[in-house]
Order: structure tokens, then C-alpha cells, then sequence
């Protein structure tokens, strides 16, 4: 925390000559009280200019209430109620302001870029105690004995503050460049996953084509064989001179004869490749069918 003090003033002061703390150009905050103004009487005035998503952090003031004042843009001001024990917010806009008692512990946070607050406090010599100062002056050894914690977390949950913050999160704050660098490991892992689906429907479109004539080649195969048991079978029943009787059917209803007078045939199957019963006629049954070969009566298993 830095303070410029310029040569003190009578009756009047630019606020902009004592500059309390600066971030960067967005977030800084100007600071007046007796030692810049001989007349203020018993104030002291805080000008704070934030951008959106930063906040004052953590204090309180032991000896002042204070009043703020929003004069453009939008904030949230938090504060443990020590009246009843409990953690309240508020949101003021341009016009409004928030009063905060002498002692309580506090913060204040922009909604908005551009919010400028006026921080009216009845002392003209402010006392602020800021949270980063407790942290990181509090050996870790203490908070982990008087709060039954880990003391190895504490320590490194605690120590990236190495200073007074006062406007935070800090500007070379890691959480900050770690969430950076996850999303950019999202978006590459997004586009890589993108990448690798486009690839592979690519690669199954490619294979279709081989897939297909694979496919019509094995049909083609199969209806050849087909082909060629049935012309054994002719060849076998032109040899026998043989030919089926017109009058006989295929008979599936439990082993009953196709043909009258067949019954002395001894039963054996004709199965053409695909293991499906052969027709005399060149066609072909789904269940594998008992053939008699004299009376080509067809019974089944």
C-alpha cells in the first residue's frame, strides 16, 4: 500500500494528489482526511474507482462507522452482522448508499465497470485493518492449533499473500491464470474430440464401400453353391432316372410319410453348403430336412 502525500491544504484539495493504493488504471483509490485538509473537521473520505469483478477486501475500521455512497455503476457490499451473528449483502446503485458500523468486518465488490464510490468515514485519521495483513502475519502454526486444521494446507493455502492486497483478487493472482489456462485446455480438448469424431465418421464412410462388396461377394458365393447342388442333385436323379413324384409334398408335421408306400426307405439328409435342405426342383428349405432318396418323400427331424 503506497501514499503520495502532497502538501496539505486549507480550505481545499484535489483528491487525485494522495493516491492510497492503485491496482491499475481501473482500480485505485484516493484518500483525504486532516493530513491533506487542515479544515476537514472530523471526516475522511475514501474515493474508490473499480472495474467489474474486483473488490475492496476484507477490513474493518476500528475507529470510524462509515457511509458509502454509490455514485455511478453497481456494487455489493457484504458485512458480518455482529449484531446477530450473520452474514448480510446489499446492492447499491447510482444515488444509493450503505452504512457499515464502527468495528464490523467487511468488503465491497463491483457488478459493474466504471463504479465509483465515496467512502464517508466519521474520523479525519482512519484506522483500517485489512484481512491479508491477518493471514499473512498469523503464523500458520497458530491457526492450525487454535482451529484443529491442517497446518501443511494452511500454509499453502495462505501463502500466495506475500502483501497487503487491499483491491483484489491480486493482479498476479494464479487462480486467476490457472482458470485462463483451463479454458484453453477445454477448447483444445473440444476441438481435438471434434477432430477425432469427424475422422472416424470420415473412416466409416470409407469403409462402406468395402463393407458392401464384401457382402455381395459372400452372397454371390452362396448362391453359386446353391446352384451347384442343385445340379448335383439333378445329375444324381437323371443317373437313378428318378425323377420326384408329382403327387408327394413336404410333410413337417412331425415325422408323418410324404408319400404312400415310402416307409421302407431309409432316411438321410441332403444339405447343400449352407447346410439348408435341398428341393427336388433346385430350391431350398430353411430347416435342414431327412431326404428319402428313392421316394424323395421329405420328412423332417
Amino acid at each position: 500500500m503506497t501514499s503520495n502525500k502532497k502538501m496539505q491544504g486549507e480550505f481545499t484539495y484535489k483528491l487525485s494528489n494522495n493516491e492510497l493504493y492503485k491496482k491499475d488504471n481501473a482500480n485505485y483509490i484516493n484518500a483525504l482526511g486532516i493530513d491533506q485538509l487542515a479544515r476537514i473537521g472530523n471526516v475522511y473520505l475514501l474515493d474508490v474507482f473499480l472495474s467489474k469483478g474486483n473488490c475492496v477486501e476484507l477490513h474493518y475500521h476500528p475507529n470510524a462507522t462509515e457511509l458509502i455512497y454509490c455514485i455511478s455503476g453497481e456494487a455489493e457490499l457484504s458485512f458480518i452482522n455482529m449484531d446477530n451473528k450473520e452474514w448480510q449483502s446489499f446492492t447499491i446503485e447510482r444515488g444509493e448508499v450503505v452504512t457499515i458500523p464502527q468495528g464490523w468486518w467487511h468488503y465491497v465488490c463491483a457488478k459493474k465497470d466504471y463504479t465509483h464510490l465515496l467512502a464517508i468515514h466519521d474520523t479525519n485519521q482512519l484506522e483500517t485493518i485489512f484481512g491479508s495483513d491477518l493471514f499473512r502475519l498469523t503464523p500458520d502454526e497458530v491457526l492450525a492449533k487454535l482451529y484443529c486444521l491442517n497446518e501443511e494446507k494452511v500454509e499453502e493455502a495462505l501463502s500466495p499473500i506475500h502483501e497487503t492486497v487491499v483491491i483484489g483478487p491480486p493482479a498476479d493472482c494464479e487462480m486467476e491464470v490457472m482458470e485462463a489456462e483451463m479454458q484453453k485446455v477445454e477448447s483444445i480438448e473440444r476441438m481435438n474430440k471434434s477432430h477425432h469424431e469427424k475422422g472416424h465418421m470420415e473412416e466409416r464412410e470409407n469403409e462402406m464401400p468395402k463393407m458392401n462388396h464384401t457382402q455381395n461377394m459372400q452372397s454371390v458365393r452362396s448362391m453359386e453353391k446353391r446352384k451347384e447342388a442343385g445340379d448335383v442333385r439333378l445329375n444324381w436323379m437323371h443317373e437313378r432316372n428318378e425323377m420326384p413324384p408329382m403327387g408327394n409334398s413336404i410333410d413337417q408335421r412331425g415325422g408323418g410319410v410324404a408319400g404312400e408306400g415310402q416307409n421302407d426307405w431309409q432316411m438321410q439328409p441332403f444339405l447343400d453348403f449352407d447346410n439348408q435342405a435341398i428341393s427336388p426342383y433346385g430350391g431350398y428349405y430353411v430347416q435342414p430336412m431327412n431326404i428319402c432318396p428313392g421316394c424323395l418323400g421329405f420328412y423332417s427331424y
